[in-house]
């Protein structure tokens, strides 16, 4: 029996009361440029360093791989930190100090994603800008009361913001849950709340990711999950916003963009529940997949590449990985051959089949498919 923890995180909103509007929008306005300047510093003082191909074996051939010639290294020194830290403190604005520390925490996060996405090929060179307002609380600023679901956010000095979650709609949902770090807008705060689960894991499932469906394996049956209701509504919803923008309405165009995503959002829960219901105590097994190659202009014609940006499979994969244990494989020959015979097959039953045998293989357990 395999045991995995997962942290659970739930986030929710609350809106600001009015008498505090006004104060927390002109601290998410100093926060957020705060913020932006923090990153353009870091920007500046990024260096480029040469990285030269790789050899790599392949079919019996050594091949250049050629990747980013040139990589970024962010200035994480403790003299440059320092400095960036000057520099902002001379811009405060009778706030605490604390929120500078959050502003360039949050500056450093953002582009150590940038640059992981840049590395990948799924981010260009170019600075990242921010396109939404927001402030976020460190942990020393809030005061949390559990018993009055309550928490308390000091603003400045002696000024302070209550926010309470008691008698919400999700108070149930989050009883027993800790409080994270409370994250400000200019008209709500959204609180997120986690909690440790250990996941006790007793057998493996395949699973193979087509257009349509998922098709599983469990090394008995073969399993399927339906997923033509998320191409249905995305072709629906696709429809909606061309005729959105043909009449050059943007509120209409993100009005059917918020329904759409609340509804496929829906979906994937759904769906999700229903792998947990039926297949309890399982680690679920998935193909590695690069949904951004998927969907690249150049691997694939301009049809397959929409179909394929349509089904959410990477959604889908995180929210499974909040509920029970998930693990991923090299994609690399799953459907070609039968697992039994060696001879092709059905390819999403091979494929299944393939990816549940080499999870075991890769973990050394034992088992064949029956």
């Amino acid at each position: 029996m395999r045991e995995d923890e997962k942290e659970l995180v739930r986030a929710y909103s609350i809106p600001i009361p009015p008498e505090h509007r006004e104060q927390v929008r002109e601290l998410v306005r100093w926060y957020t440029s705060l913020l932006q300047r923090a990153i353009d510093r870091i920007w500046e003082n990024i260096s480029w360093e040469f990285r030269a191909p790789r050899l790599v074996r392949e079919k019996g051939e050594l091949r250049a791989r050629i990747g980013k010639m040139h990589v970024p290294k962010l200035p994480l020194d403790r003299e440059f930190q320092r400095e960036l830290r000057r520099e902002l403190v001379a811009l405060n604005d009778g706030y605490s100090t604390r929120w500078i520390d959050s502003a360039i925490r949050v500056a450093f996060s953002i582009m150590k994603s940038w640059r992981k996405r840049y590395l990948r090929g799924r981010a260009r060179r170019a600075k990242p800008r921010l396109t939404e307002r927001f402030a976020r609380a460190r942990w020393d600023r809030t005061v949390v009361d559990y018993e009055r679901r309550e928490v308390r956010i000091t603003l400045r000095p002696r000024e302070y913001l209550k926010v309470s979650w008691k008698g919400s709609w999700f108070e149930k949902r989050v009883e027993g849950w800790e409080l994270g770090e409370p994250i400000l807008k200019e008209n709500k705060v959204i609180l997120p709340f986690k909690r440790e689960l250990k996941v006790r894991a007793n057998r493996v499932v395949g699973w193979d990711s087509n257009e349509l469906s998922l098709d599983g394996y469990d090394g008995r049956r073969h399993l399927k999950v339906d997923l033509r209701e998320i191409q249905a509504l995305k072709i629906v919803y696709e429809r909606k916003k061309a005729r959105a923008q043909q009449l050059r309405s943007r509120e209409l165009y993100e009005k059917y963009e918020r329904r759409e995503r609340n509804r496929e959002r829906d979906l994937v829960n759904k769906i999700v529940a229903e792998i947990v219901r039926k297949h309890p105590n399982a680690v679920h097994v998935f193909e590695k997949l690069d949904k951004e190659g998927l969907v690249r202009k150049g691997r694939n014609k301009k049809e397959r590449r929409k179909r394929n940006s349509r089904t959410p499979w990477r959604t889908i994969l995180r929210k499974l990985g909040e509920r029970s244990v998930v693990a991923e494989v090299n994609p690399r020959n799953t459907s070609r051959t039968c697992p039994r015979c060696g001879f092709k097959a059905e390819r999403q039953k091979n494929a299944a089949m393939n990816i549940l045998l080499k999870f075991r293989s890769e973990k050394g357990e034992r088992g064949k498919a029956s």
